[in-house]
């Protein structure tokens, strides 16, 4: 976002051209770890805000892009309007996504924690009722027990 930010404000049109290369492995490197994160996707909620997460990476980049465009061809005013009118739009509806997607994987970590510490319990004193029993039962298959 400061690459972007610094291009839309700057009265340099040589400034889209310095980060255009970095912008493009920028999105590369996104595109490469949402792939990879798409495979791990398990549950309709998680989908969601997924392909929500994706509606807001395209506006975002449709944004930027159209400012390197204006700066590229000379409109240093409409860059900047593009930056001030849709881009900072987009870009906390893309960082916001990025968020709800976060705290709901940071939730199912939690609910999975204590499903797995529920089981625990339960195994612990699943095998403290069979020690139990071991120990008390040879005692009562004595007479008299």
């Amino acid at each position: 976002m400061q690459r972007s930010m610094a291009v839309a404000m700057s009265d340099d049109p040589a400034l889209a051209k310095l980060f255009e290369a970095e912008n493009v492995a920028a999105s590369k490197e996104s595109t490469k770890r949402q792939d990879a994160f798409a495979s791990l996707i398990s549950t309709p909620e998680e989908k969601a805000l997924f392909d929500k997460l994706g509606e807001f990476r395209q506006l975002y980049l449709d944004k930027r892009n159209a400012i390197t465009a204006a700066k590229k061809a000379g409109n240093m005013e409409q860059a900047k309007q593009l930056f001030e009118n849709e881009f900072m739009s987009a870009s906390r509806g893309y960082l916001a996504s990025v968020e709800a997607l976060s705290e709901h994987q940071r939730s199912a970590i939690d609910e999975m924690g204590k499903a797995i510490n529920n089981s625990a319990r339960s195994g612990y004193l699943f095998l403290g009722v069979i020690g139990l029993l071991i120990a008390v039962g040879p005692a009562c298959l004595s007479p008299g027990c």
